[in-house]
């Protein structure tokens, strides 16, 4: 009976994943990469240059540039700071 019980219960369990996993095929992805238009800030492009990511910070900044014109400054600065490290100049924090 307890067997019989437990087979039941694990049926219903897998019925339920299996409606789950038919929800979850059909959602949209809800994270976006940064050429996608998700999340490319000034800010975010900083720390992946701080962290060594030269080409992913300049490849948001381009993004940044194209899609946020409030920010254009910022990232053309923080560009022209990472164009210099190519010619030996250590990267510091952006200033104003």
């Amino acid at each position: 009976m307890v067997a019989e019980r437990a087979l039941e219960l694990l049926g219903e369990i897998d019925a339920e994943l299996t409606e789950l996993e038919g929800h979850i095929s059909k959602r949209r992805p809800v994270r976006r990469s940064p050429q996608e238009g998700g999340f490319a800030t000034v800010t975010l492009a900083e720390i992946y240059a701080r962290q060594g990511f030269i080409s992913k910070a300049m490849q948001m900044l381009e993004d940044v540039v194209q899609k946020d014109p409030e920010q254009r400054g910022r990232a053309e600065a923080l560009m022209k700071k990472l164009r210099g490290i190519q010619d030996g100049v250590p990267f510091g924090p952006t200033k104003g």
